[in-house]
């Protein structure tokens, strides 16, 4: 979501640059939403064939797309 307003809004450059990959429950226990803490928990439910490509996938986007390299690109810095 950074990523699309730092062209907009450099003043949030910051943010970007410090921001760091999360796991899904530890996003859904950070976001502050009430049924935050139940997705997390339910993670831990789902069923290693959903899970597991979700999770390599997550990994893939995460190595291959740092925000720093959108930033870079853009020209904001």
């Amino acid at each position: 979501m950074l990523i699309g307003m730092v062209a907009d809004m450099p003043e949030i450059l910051a943010d970007l640059q410090a921001w760091k990959p999360k796991s899904y429950p530890e996003h859904f226990r950070n976001i502050g939403i009430d049924y935050g803490p139940l997705a997390a928990d339910a993670y831990d439910h789902v069923p290693p064939a959903f899970k597991e490509p979700f999770e390599i996938t997550v990994g893939q986007l995460n190595r291959v797309c740092p925000p720093s390299a959108f930033v870079r690109q853009s020209g904001v810095i």
